[in-house]
């Protein structure tokens, strides 16, 4: 499922509402990607700090990466069990 939101604002987004969870580094890649137009490799940092379990996101910060990942076209990230 597509969606008319662009995913630029929301990888910012993320960042700022859970900026104080997610490492230095990813978040440097984040903001390098996102500004550069590279918002699927953006995307694809956050959800290996996911995947990782480094990165557990907030209510608030989900909802932004399911949003994301609907505009990118992309699967949202799993969470390491």
């Amino acid at each position: 499922m597509k969606t008319n939101e662009s995913p630029e604002p929301l990888l910012l987004a993320i960042l700022a509402a859970d900026g104080e969870r997610i490492r230095d580094f990813a978040i440097r890649w984040v903001k390098e990607y996102t500004n550069a137009g590279e918002c699927a490799l953006a995307f694809d940092s956050l959800a290996a700090e996911i995947e990782d379990g480094n990165y557990k996101p907030s209510a608030r910060a989900w909802g932004l990466i399911e949003l994301a990942a609907t505009a990118l076209d992309l699967p949202c990230p799993t969470f390491k069990a």
